[in-house]
């Protein structure tokens, strides 16, 4: 995919900050900044899929909860051979 360029405003020590890491990964003020920016979506995005599994696991608790008088009383007539 390419690459978008955009203009932001930021303060001047988070400049300087972004200018030093550049200069101490030999990369450009750019690479820093999307680095730091995707470390952040995908930190982001790991915390919606925790939140979504946390959900489903509710989710299927309560159907599991909800169907277990059922599955006993079924489970109660079975016969099984010896």
């Amino acid at each position: 995919m390419a690459n978008i360029s955009i203009t932001i405003s930021v303060p001047p020590e988070v400049v300087e900050f972004a200018d030093r890491m550049a200069g101490e990964r030999q990369t450009s003020r750019s690479r820093v900044v999307t680095a730091l920016l995707t470390e952040q979506m995908q930190r982001h995005q790991a915390e919606e899929m925790a939140l979504a599994y946390k959900d489903w696991n509710a989710e299927n608790e309560a159907i599991a909860a909800a169907t277990r008088p059922l599955a006993v009383e079924r489970l109660a007539r079975v016969e099984y051979d010896a």
